[in-house]
């Protein structure tokens, strides 16, 4: 299992930079990956709105890698609006059972066949954070993706989408 979870702001890259560099990064992922992808984080891209170009380019690049939006609610809600900026994408559907919101984010659950256990994904908060709990997720974290592009810019960007 391979789950990426990413940040998307416009502070760093265009709308465009970004696509084109999770394009490449599914590409590469889709080239030396066969197992079961979960692509989690706060893209800012609201899906509710299919008239926006963003939203339409979004989910082209989520079809073309054979990739299944799973979070269908709203993740973002206040008096006069409400978007669905938190996404979970995934290549085996069949194998997320559950999406639900937490205070402010959404977890999935996952039952594949060779897992005994759920697999619950969950955002961590700073206010309670754990030193070693954080170093035991490092540990985890599939750095060897970086090495998958001889682009240093693209390197540093799959770098920092693993860190965050």
């Amino acid at each position: 299992m391979l789950i990426g979870a990413i940040y998307r702001s416009t502070r760093v890259l265009t709308t465009q930079e970004w696509l084109n560099n999770v394009e490449d990064m599914l590409g590469h992922i889709n080239n030396s990956w066969d197992g079961l992808l979960i692509l989690t984080g706060h893209m800012n891209i609201d899906l509710l709105n299919q008239n926006c170009a963003t939203t339409r380019q979004y989910n082209e690049l989520l079809e073309v890698f054979h990739l299944q939006q799973m979070v269908q609610e709203p993740t973002r809600v206040s008096r006069h609006s409400s978007s669905l900026i938190d996404h979970i994408a995934t290549n085996c559907p069949n194998r997320i059972t559950h999406t639900d919101k937490l205070p402010r984010r959404y977890f999935c659950l996952c039952q594949g066949r060779t897992f005994e256990a759920k697999i619950y994904i969950f955002i961590r908060y700073m206010k309670n954070f754990d030193e070693q709990v954080f170093v035991d997720d490092l540990e985890q974290a599939p750095f060897s993706l970086i090495y998958s592009s001889d682009d240093p810019d693209f390197q540093l960007d799959l770098l920092n989408s693993i860190l965050v």
